[in-house]
């Protein structure tokens, strides 16, 4: 077979695996001179030089061999060459950038997932970057994220979900249902992607008008798309493929991630996860458990915030307070949640409340009766998460609250 030959198989098959048809081409190649020409050919004259003492029938074959090889690697080459090229994110130019923040663009503002209360009304995520949250199990990372997920919906927003911890998509909907999104507007606006053919199959249209994009969880998201959780090429490859698509046309993007076995208070592969997010890391702290019929309330505590709006990293910025609006003992339901605005002056409050004093005040949130014994207060505490405290401060608590009630004034 000939260079020639050889050069125009390798075209083919770029292009019969680039469009799965039968290899018909566009049209007749050029006649001038290729570089790939060029190497092909001082390929077989180097394996020509090195089979010299060969049998004629031998050495053909190895040369026809090698330039097969040869012809399938350059088919590898053109084909990614073409997909990379094709898949691009782009973005805004840079002239276009300098001319909207000579028009007064303001940059840097976190208005995803409203603070309510918040002073100037801002959120807890940056549009434009990539976010995240971490925690341990059950803290109510999902049900924050359907919570963001389903105010962007009911904004007229497109809405993209990356799966990756094996959710079913009619979990992912029922998340979304009990955080009141509108059913027309999961219907038409909301996108559960697995993989990047998933992401390729958008229009170009709809990629860059993608409002939030969301990921459920960085860690399975790395090796699922082949990478090692515990090198930093893993997490750039994540935000590469799986956000930049987005958030270089100004969507959100916020992933949510696993601790680690042993330190409850890291993420999995911490260090590298922290530097690839460019806008807010939070560690979602569980204060008390979400259950029907209670109210689940949980921590965010700014662990990172690269572009410096939001506050002290360390401290709380918010809480999301979860309530669920369906019955103790009945299934899981509709949840109305809310981040409220964290007040510093409450944790100087609780350190210097009165154990006797805290017993009786959650007891009465919780809305038990003054008659209530040991039992129910403790297995109240123990829900909601709350240390029951000595035998003694209960039996002194569960005494005031029933000298309380026996008082006539």
């Amino acid at each position: 077979m000939s260079e020639d030959e050889i050069m125009r198989r390798a075209l083919e098959e770029a292009v019969k695996a680039d469009r799965g048809n039968d290899g018909v081409l566009d049209g007749p190649f050029s006649t001038e001179a290729s570089p790939l020409l060029a190497d092909l050919r001082a390929l077989r004259q180097r394996v020509r030089e090195a089979t010299h003492d060969f049998e004629p029938k031998s050495q053909s074959a190895i040369i026809e061999a090698t330039s097969q090889a040869w012809a399938r690697d350059v088919s590898k080459q053109f084909l990614t060459a073409h997909k990379s090229t094709k898949n691009s994110p782009g973005g805004m130019s840079v002239s276009d950038a300098l001319d909207a923040l000579l028009d007064g663009a303001v940059m840097d503002v976190p208005s995803v997932a409203l603070i309510d209360g918040h002073a100037r009304g801002w959120g807890l995520f940056y549009p434009g970057h990539v976010n995240g949250a971490y925690g341990d199990g059950s803290v109510g990372k999902s049900v924050i994220l359907a919570e963001i997920q389903a105010r962007e919906l009911n904004a007229s927003g497109i809405v993209v979900h990356w799966e990756f911890d094996n959710n079913p998509v009619m979990t992912i909907i029922q998340r979304l249902l009990n955080a009141g999104a509108k059913p027309e507007a999961i219907r038409g606006r909301f996108h559960v992607i697995y993989t990047v053919d998933d992401r390729d199959s958008l229009t170009t249209d709809v990629r860059h008008a993608v409002k939030l994009v969301t990921l459920d969880a960085m860690n399975p998201a790395i090796t699922a798309l082949g990478c090692d959780p515990y090198h930093p090429s893993g997490v750039d490859t994540v935000i590469r493929e799986c956000f930049q698509p987005f958030t270089l046309h100004g969507a959100c993007g916020i992933f949510i991630d696993h601790v680690g076995h042993e330190n409850k208070a890291r993420q999995l592969g911490a260090i590298r996860k922290s530097q690839a997010v460019q806008g807010a890391l939070y560690e979602a702290v569980r204060v008390s458990p979400l259950k029907p019929g209670l109210t689940g309330r949980t921590r965010l505590v700014l662990r990172k915030d690269n572009r410096g709006s939001l506050g002290v990293e360390g401290h709380d910025i918010a809480a999301a307070v979860m309530r669920s609006t369906v019955r103790a003992g009945d299934l899981a339901g509709a949840v109305e949640t809310s981040f409220v605005q964290h007040d510093p002056a409450s944790e100087w409050l609780a350190a210097d409340e009165d154990p006797v004093d805290r017993i009786i005040r959650l007891a009465d949130s919780y809305g038990l009766p003054d008659t209530a014994g040991r039992d129910a207060i403790t297995a109240a505490l123990k829900a909601h998460n709350e240390p029951p405290g000595s035998t003694d401060v209960r039996r002194e608590a569960i005494n005031r609250r029933r000298d309380r009630s026996s008082d006539p004034t």
